[in-house]
């Protein structure tokens, strides 16, 4: 039986090339070979950075993004910057995101110090990943210390390497990242006290609109000594967040006054209704009805972020002489689609002197659901009566349906013979 001549793979470096050969020795043959030339391996480069020198602060307030125009770079590493006071004791994730919401990642990092020494300031992250030409925008899961500064235009500072196989990366062109800018605010110049008494809300009506950071307003003598969350939540009750804000000084030196959220959210066409960890001290007036300061930025894709006005959607009542006690249900119907309830509003007009405390304020469904009670705040009557009007603030969404009003005191429940007997009240809100 013959005998199959042995197959030898060998290697050679001549000059820059790495040769690489099959042989097959035969008995009283000549060796042949089939050679072929692989470049030798290179070392990654840096294919792409957004940082500068200058003196940096916590918080991203812009995407951080690059573009491959073409070509298909591998990604080895990625890198972002997070420099706080003393430093952070431990690091965290970092991923990429493309242009259409594919997510890559993210992955776990390990930290170096800073250029002063700050602990866990470089956050790296170890990946081989070939990346097809798109525009990325890098995820950080600590934005609020992620580095920033006016240089780079509020993004926070990364750095990517790899090789680059002859690919292009570059910053994304005009056309591909949008422009950031405010899309909402709820406030103005005129003295402020603090607690909120109405929500805040805005509306995407169309498209959807990427929420880059939330800022609250807290203006109290002496200032605060920590700053709290800002969270977001829509008609449905779905919450997002809350995000963890960082403080800033008020006009007058008040410290951690403003609050600001550092955050990366697409929204959908919706209502959503600003959260603040204390609402206690989130300041208001009457220039924004009760409803705490606020600002929204991001980018929005043909989705102007509007502002929800509020209306009355439901009333009984009338300028007639009103007696205390109701004898008669009050209620309202939601014809169809729904409504969002801002605020409930009964009137206890007891003469001459009013009344000591307000009450609760609820709703019941003829379903028999029970929305609340709520706690109500009071104002005078027309005649200077305390607490004559109840005023609940809420959010909540109902259903089309028939509704019942309650009220804690509806023995002092002013009613007339216009409402037949049924308790005055006023709903206010929107319809969706």
């Amino acid at each position: 039986m013959p005998v199959r001549p042995p197959r030898i793979r060998l290697f050679a470096v001549i000059g820059s090339a790495l040769l690489v050969g099959s042989f097959v020795f035969a008995a009283g043959s000549r060796v042949t070979a089939k050679i072929e030339c692989l470049p030798s391996p290179v070392a990654p480069v840096q294919l792409y950075a957004i940082g500068n020198s200058d003196s940096v602060s916590p918080g991203a307030t812009a995407l951080s993004q690059f573009t491959i125009s073409w070509g298909s770079p591998t990604i080895l590493s990625l890198k972002t910057y997070h420099i706080v006071p003393d430093g952070l004791k431990s690091t965290g994730q970092v991923g990429l995101r493309t242009s259409a919401g594919k997510v890559y990642g993210p992955w776990p990092t390990t930290g170096s110090p800073g250029p002063g020494g700050e602990a866990n300031a470089f956050w790296t992250a170890n990946v081989d990943l070939m990346l097809p030409p798109d525009t990325y925008t890098v995820t950080d899961s600590d934005p609020s210390s992620w580095s920033a500064n006016e240089g780079t235009g509020g993004a926070g500072m990364f750095s990517l390497t790899g090789y680059e196989d002859n690919a292009l990366v570059a910053a994304p062109c005009a056309a591909c990242r949008p422009v950031s800018a405010q899309l909402y605010a709820n406030g103005n110049g005129n003295k402020v006290t603090p607690g909120a008494t109405a929500p805040s809300w805005f509306k995407v009506p169309s498209g959807s609109a990427a929420i880059m950071w939330i800022k609250t307003y807290h203006v109290v003598p002496h200032g605060l000594r920590t700053t709290g969350q800002i969270g977001l939540l829509d008609s449905d009750g779905k919450v997002y967040g809350p995000w963890q804000a960082i403080g800033s000084p008020g006009p007058g030196g008040e410290a951690n006054a403003i609050w600001t959220a550092t955050i990366d959210l697409e929204l959908p066409p919706g209502t959503y209704t600003v959260t603040d960890s204390d609402p206690g001290t989130w300041s208001a007036n009457a220039g924004t009805g009760g409803s705490g300061f606020v600002w929204v930025g991001g980018y929005q894709d043909s989705a102007p972020v509007l502002p929800v006005t509020e209306t009355q959607l439901y009333a009984t009542a009338n300028g007639d002489s009103v007696s205390p006690g109701v004898s008669v249900p009050s209620r309202f119907n939601v014809e169809s689609g729904s409504v969002t309830v801002v605020s409930l509003k009964t009137y206890h007009n007891v003469a001459p002197h009013g009344l000591k405390s307000a009450g609760q304020i609820g709703l019941r469904g003829s379903d028999g659901k029970v929305y609340g009670p709520w706690q109500a705040t009071g104002s005078p009557g027309p005649g200077g009566e305390a607490n004559a009007f109840w005023t609940a603030t809420v959010d909540v969404v109902l259903p089309p349906g028939t509704y019942t009003i309650t009220d804690s005191d509806p023995s002092t429940w002013s009613a007339n013979a216009g409402t037949g007997g049924a308790g005055m009240f006023w709903v206010s809100g929107f319809a969706n």
